[in-house]
């Protein structure tokens, strides 16, 4: 084997591939080796079957190539990726993208994309809507793409927002339909034109539309740091929904919120934001200093009312309901329950637009108890006439 592959450094390493059934990997290996893609999977079906011990695994052809049903190749691009990490080729197509890593291989079209972001990494001397130093590239898609034993729903993308790229992207021959025409046009640029800006203008041109950035109208804040289960990111309100990163890539569309809550304070570090959704589970966002609570809150919950107008009112029905239910409680004679408690956070109390509005926000707090002076004005009440009318009603 090692004098027909004339690879006897690597034979290890295509063991390795072929004992995890990783085609793509050998495939690849192959390829470079010998070129003609017919032999090489001759070739490659003969060694799975000599070495895996198993039945063998039967190869497509289209293994040794851009990939399966994405079509013409457009460009490549050499990229850092932050979700999944490690360094990858993309093989931009008329239908897709595809992605080749050390180990690491996987695929989407262009249909399943559902948003196409660029977000401003963390810099704590820049203000907000101006120019970063780096960004993440993210697209957002409908379907989770499988990576090992892991689900990816983003593939985010690092591109430096001053530098020009390591190695910049290489057009294919061809220039017949107008998704080839945008992307040539699109690298049409200066070569110290910085990364960031060349694959944004180039995903943009393959998907057709811009990217979307941070909006000082969609919430007062630009990114928020915390923690989603043990890793440290930021969140990032958009218009269009929450996004988390860099890892676990999450992203919440405005149409699958439903309300949010703020959790026990844990010390000095913030407190906790649970977002519940529609259609999933909810998502718990830990360590959130109380500024960016207030701001998240009032951003989630006019995001959702945009959706969801019904479950506003509803949530306004509730909290007036909850109010007059603490208040007989209180007049109940010899009780032992404790006084009510209001939710922690609702619509009603969190209405308003998200920019400009910093909701006054109640956590645990016990329903207030009527005095001596507020029975005798009820029982005052009481005593009226059918002909008279109350003060309170002659008060606007």
């Amino acid at each position: 084997m090692k004098r027909l592959l004339g690879m006897g450094e690597k034979q290890m390493t295509m063991e390795d591939a072929v004992k995890a059934k990783n085609g793509n990997q050998l495939a690849e290996m192959v390829q470079e080796k010998l070129g003609d893609k017919a032999e090489a999977l001759k070739l490659l079906q003969d060694t799975l079957a000599a070495l895996s011990g198993e039945a063998p695994v039967v190869l497509e052809a289209d293994a040794l190539v851009a990939g399966p049903g994405l079509g013409q190749e457009i460009a490549k691009l050499w990229v850092s990726g932050g979700a999944p990490k490690g360094r990858f080729e993309i093989t931009v197509t008329e239908e897709g993208l595809r992605a080749q890593g050390a180990s690491k291989t996987f695929q989407f079209q262009w249909t399943d994309v559902l948003h196409f972001l660029k977000l401003p990494k963390w810099e704590h001397s820049r203000k907000a809507g101006a120019a970063a130093k780096s960004y993440w590239l993210v697209l957002v898609l409908e379907q989770a793409f499988s990576l090992g034993k892991q689900q990816h729903q983003c593939l985010v993308l690092n591109a430096n927002g001053v530098k020009a790229p390591e190695k910049r992207p290489v057009l294919a021959e061809g220039r017949d339909t107008a998704r080839q025409q945008r992307c040539a046009q699109a690298l049409e640029n200066e070569p110290s034109t910085a990364e960031a800006t060349i694959l944004s203008r180039l995903l943009a041109a393959c998907l057709g539309r811009k990217a979307l950035e941070p909006e000082s109208s969609a919430c007062s804040v630009e990114a928020v740091p915390a923690w989603a289960d043990l890793d440290e990111g930021h969140i990032y309100p958009l218009s269009v929904g929450l996004c988390f990163l860099p890892k676990p890539a999450i992203f919440v569309p405005g149409e699958d919120m439903l309300q949010a809550e703020a959790g026990p304070r844990r010390g000095p570090r913030g407190g906790d934001l649970i977002l519940h959704r529609v259609q999933s589970k909810q998502v718990k966002f830990q360590q959130i200093s109380a500024g960016d609570m207030n701001a998240l809150l009032s951003y989630i919950s006019a995001l959702a009312s945009q959706y969801h107008p019904s479950e506003a009112r509803a949530d306004d029905q509730n909290l007036e309901d909850d109010e007059d239910d603490s208040d007989f409680e209180d007049e109940v004679v010899g009780t032992t329950n404790p006084p009510a408690k209001r939710r922690a956070v609702t619509r009603s109390q969190t209405s308003g637009k998200a920019a400009g509005v910093t909701p006054v926000l109640v956590q645990d707090l016990p329903a207030p108890s009527r005095g001596k002076a507020e029975k005798e004005e009820d029982s005052d009440a009481d005593d009226l006439g059918e002909g008279e009318e109350s003060d309170i009603e002659d008060v606007e």
